[in-house]
């Protein structure tokens, strides 16, 4: 994540940060389709790990995560089963 707002550099794979802790969460995986390529605030991925699928998603601020997360904390149970 990058605390300053800067453009994320490649949309195509999660960074390489990021997709040695992805591993270390979900074990190996290959990206089966990236979503908002080229936005400047977040990119979105659909994995694929040997036990399901996953929705990973980057942002270029922190402030942008922690909204995220409360947002997926307290009304994620209200989109059901349509959330990932």
């Amino acid at each position: 994540m990058n605390e300053y707002g800067q453009q994320l550099a490649d949309y195509s794979q999660p960074s390489p940060e990021a997709s040695a802790w992805l591993r270390s969460q979900v074990g190996e995986f290959h990206v089966a389709q990236c979503f908002r390529e080229g936005g400047r605030r977040n990119a979105v991925w659909r994995l694929n790990a040997s036990h399901g699928q996953f929705v990973f998603k980057a942002h270029n601020r922190r402030s942008h995560w922690g909204t995220e997360l409360y947002a997926y904390r307290h009304w994620m149970k209200a989109f059901v089963p349509d959330a990932p």
